[in-house]
Protein backbone atom coordinates (compact mmCIF):
# COMPACT_ATOMS: atom_id res chain seq x y z
CA UNK A 1 0.00 0.00 0.00
CA UNK A 2 1.26 3.64 -0.54
CA UNK A 3 2.26 5.73 2.57
CA UNK A 4 0.19 9.33 2.63
CA UNK A 5 1.85 12.33 1.63
CA UNK A 6 2.73 14.74 3.22
CA UNK A 7 0.42 16.91 1.78
CA UNK A 8 -2.08 14.43 3.31
CA UNK A 9 -1.32 15.19 6.66
CA UNK A 10 -4.05 17.72 7.14
CA UNK A 11 -6.87 14.46 6.27
CA UNK A 12 -5.06 11.80 8.12
CA UNK A 13 -5.27 14.31 11.34
CA UNK A 14 -9.30 15.19 11.04
CA UNK A 15 -9.61 11.20 10.08
CA UNK A 16 -7.76 9.83 13.07
CA UNK A 17 -9.30 12.65 15.60
CA UNK A 18 -12.26 11.50 14.32
CA UNK A 19 -11.52 7.94 15.41
CA UNK A 20 -10.49 8.70 18.56
CA UNK A 21 -13.64 10.83 19.03
CA UNK A 22 -15.89 8.64 18.24
CA UNK A 23 -14.88 6.26 21.65
CA UNK A 24 -17.00 7.35 24.28
CA UNK A 25 -16.75 8.64 27.56
CA UNK A 26 -16.92 5.26 29.26
CA UNK A 27 -14.58 3.41 26.69
CA UNK A 28 -11.96 6.36 26.55
CA UNK A 29 -11.80 5.99 30.77
CA UNK A 30 -11.74 1.95 30.77
CA UNK A 31 -8.94 2.20 28.17
CA UNK A 32 -7.27 4.79 29.58
CA UNK A 33 -6.85 3.14 32.49
CA UNK A 34 -6.12 -0.38 30.82
CA UNK A 35 -2.85 1.60 29.03
CA UNK A 36 -1.56 3.42 32.34
CA UNK A 37 -1.40 -0.08 33.80
CA UNK A 38 0.67 -1.32 30.47
CA UNK A 39 2.48 1.58 30.80
CA UNK A 40 3.24 1.79 34.48
CA UNK A 41 4.54 -2.52 33.74
CA UNK A 42 6.73 -1.06 31.00
CA UNK A 43 8.27 1.84 32.94
CA UNK A 44 8.80 -0.75 35.88
CA UNK A 45 10.34 -3.41 33.68
CA UNK A 46 13.06 -0.16 32.09
CA UNK A 47 13.56 1.02 35.34
CA UNK A 48 14.87 -2.15 36.56
CA UNK A 49 17.23 -3.10 33.33
CA UNK A 50 18.58 0.28 33.90
CA UNK A 51 19.60 -0.57 37.72
CA UNK A 52 19.28 3.33 38.53
CA UNK A 53 18.31 4.61 41.92
CA UNK A 54 16.03 6.79 40.48
CA UNK A 55 14.33 7.43 36.48
CA UNK A 56 12.36 11.16 35.72
CA UNK A 57 9.85 10.60 33.25
CA UNK A 58 8.16 12.84 30.70
CA UNK A 59 4.18 12.85 31.05
CA UNK A 60 1.85 15.08 29.61
CA UNK A 61 -2.08 16.35 30.49
CA UNK A 62 -4.16 15.03 27.87
CA UNK A 63 -5.90 16.89 25.57
CA UNK A 64 -9.62 16.50 23.90
CA UNK A 65 -10.18 12.73 23.69
CA UNK A 66 -6.66 11.30 24.28
CA UNK A 67 -5.48 8.92 26.56
CA UNK A 68 -5.77 9.97 30.24
CA UNK A 69 -2.68 9.36 32.33
CA UNK A 70 -4.14 10.76 35.87
CA UNK A 71 -3.77 7.23 37.15
CA UNK A 72 -0.65 6.84 35.84
CA UNK A 73 1.61 8.27 39.14
CA UNK A 74 -0.21 5.98 41.66
CA UNK A 75 1.05 2.69 39.62
CA UNK A 76 4.62 3.63 39.42
CA UNK A 77 7.21 2.38 41.88
CA UNK A 78 9.59 4.32 44.21
CA UNK A 79 11.90 5.81 42.54
CA UNK A 80 9.86 6.89 39.47
CA UNK A 81 9.05 10.66 38.73
CA UNK A 82 6.77 12.46 36.48
CA UNK A 83 7.48 16.06 35.35
CA UNK A 84 5.14 17.59 32.61
CA UNK A 85 5.70 20.09 30.00
CA UNK A 86 4.75 23.88 29.55
CA UNK A 87 4.86 25.77 26.60
CA UNK A 88 6.20 29.66 26.63
CA UNK A 89 6.27 30.65 23.07
CA UNK A 90 8.12 28.40 20.58
CA UNK A 91 9.94 26.08 23.30
CA UNK A 92 8.38 23.79 25.65
CA UNK A 93 10.51 22.65 28.97
CA UNK A 94 9.38 20.53 31.40
CA UNK A 95 8.52 20.64 35.18
CA UNK A 96 7.66 18.89 38.25
CA UNK A 97 4.23 19.92 39.25
CA UNK A 98 1.40 18.99 42.31
CA UNK A 99 -0.69 21.70 40.63
CA UNK A 100 -1.57 22.98 37.15
CA UNK A 101 -3.41 25.69 35.38
CA UNK A 102 -4.55 25.84 31.87
CA UNK A 103 -1.48 27.61 29.62
CA UNK A 104 -0.96 27.57 26.18
CA UNK A 105 -3.53 25.79 23.81
CA UNK A 106 -6.01 25.06 26.46
CA UNK A 107 -3.57 22.32 27.86
CA UNK A 108 -3.21 22.11 31.79
CA UNK A 109 0.66 22.49 32.63
CA UNK A 110 2.99 22.63 35.82
CA UNK A 111 2.76 26.22 37.86
CA UNK A 112 6.04 25.89 38.91
CA UNK A 113 8.51 28.77 37.76
CA UNK A 114 11.65 26.32 39.52
CA UNK A 115 14.13 25.31 37.16
CA UNK A 116 13.24 22.83 34.02
CA UNK A 117 13.76 18.84 34.41
CA UNK A 118 14.72 18.39 30.86
CA UNK A 119 18.09 17.56 31.34
CA UNK A 120 16.68 14.90 33.83
CA UNK A 121 14.35 13.09 31.64
CA UNK A 122 14.92 9.24 30.84
CA UNK A 123 12.02 8.64 29.51
CA UNK A 124 9.47 10.51 27.73
CA UNK A 125 5.78 9.78 26.85
CA UNK A 126 4.51 11.83 23.71
CA UNK A 127 0.41 12.21 23.15
CA UNK A 128 0.14 11.94 19.32
CA UNK A 129 -3.31 11.82 17.02
CA UNK A 130 -2.17 8.43 14.85
CA UNK A 131 1.31 6.24 15.37
CA UNK A 132 2.47 3.80 12.40
CA UNK A 133 3.81 -0.01 13.31
CA UNK A 134 7.15 1.44 12.50
CA UNK A 135 6.41 4.37 15.52
CA UNK A 136 6.44 7.09 13.03
CA UNK A 137 4.25 9.75 14.77
CA UNK A 138 1.75 12.20 13.47
CA UNK A 139 1.14 14.97 15.97
CA UNK A 140 -0.60 18.08 16.05
CA UNK A 141 1.68 19.99 13.68
CA UNK A 142 3.34 22.26 16.09
CA UNK A 143 6.71 20.10 16.27
CA UNK A 144 7.24 20.92 20.24
CA UNK A 145 8.46 17.55 20.68
CA UNK A 146 10.13 16.94 17.66
CA UNK A 147 12.01 19.99 18.64
CA UNK A 148 12.33 18.98 21.82
CA UNK A 149 13.54 15.69 20.99
CA UNK A 150 16.27 17.37 18.46
CA UNK A 151 19.30 17.14 20.83
CA UNK A 152 17.75 14.63 23.57
CA UNK A 153 18.61 10.99 24.19
CA UNK A 154 15.85 9.46 25.45
CA UNK A 155 13.61 6.61 25.25
CA UNK A 156 10.06 7.59 23.17
CA UNK A 157 6.94 6.34 24.34
CA UNK A 158 4.27 6.75 22.29
CA UNK A 159 0.76 6.73 24.01
CA UNK A 160 -2.63 6.13 21.97
CA UNK A 161 -5.92 4.25 21.91
CA UNK A 162 -5.93 1.00 19.56
CA UNK A 163 -8.08 2.78 17.16
CA UNK A 164 -4.95 5.88 16.60
CA UNK A 165 -2.72 2.82 15.41
CA UNK A 166 -2.54 3.27 11.34
CA UNK A 167 -1.81 -0.12 9.18
CA UNK A 168 -0.71 2.06 6.68
CA UNK A 169 2.84 3.62 7.21
CA UNK A 170 3.62 7.23 7.32
CA UNK A 171 5.69 9.28 5.22
CA UNK A 172 8.10 11.33 8.09
CA UNK A 173 9.82 14.58 6.99
CA UNK A 174 13.41 14.71 8.47
CA UNK A 175 12.92 16.11 11.63
CA UNK A 176 10.21 13.70 12.68
CA UNK A 177 11.59 11.36 15.55
CA UNK A 178 10.42 7.48 15.57
CA UNK A 179 9.07 6.30 18.87
CA UNK A 180 11.05 3.29 20.52
CA UNK A 181 7.93 2.41 21.86
CA UNK A 182 4.46 2.08 21.52
CA UNK A 183 1.37 1.83 24.31
CA UNK A 184 -2.08 1.13 23.92
CA UNK A 185 -5.48 0.07 25.62
CA UNK A 186 -4.51 -3.74 24.22
CA UNK A 187 -0.54 -3.73 23.51
CA UNK A 188 3.12 -3.18 23.77
CA UNK A 189 5.12 -2.60 20.91
CA UNK A 190 8.76 -2.64 20.35
CA UNK A 191 9.28 -0.88 17.26
CA UNK A 192 12.49 -0.92 14.88
CA UNK A 193 13.90 2.18 16.39
CA UNK A 194 14.35 0.18 19.81
CA UNK A 195 14.33 -3.30 19.12
CA UNK A 196 14.05 -5.88 16.70
CA UNK A 197 11.36 -7.31 18.63
CA UNK A 198 7.25 -8.14 17.98
CA UNK A 199 4.75 -6.84 19.69
CA UNK A 200 4.95 -8.30 23.76
CA UNK A 201 1.98 -8.43 25.86
CA UNK A 202 2.75 -6.76 29.17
Amino acid sequence: MDQPRLSDKAHLRQQFESRRDSLSAEERADFSMQACGRLASLIESLFEKSKAKAMTVGSYRSIKSEVQLNQLADLLPGGVSLVYPKVSGDEMNFFSAETFSLGAYGIEEPESEGPSADQQIDLLLIPGVAFDHAGARLGYGKGFYDHWLEAKNVLKIGVAFCCQISEQSFLSETHDVAMDFLVTERFVLGTESETKTLERAV
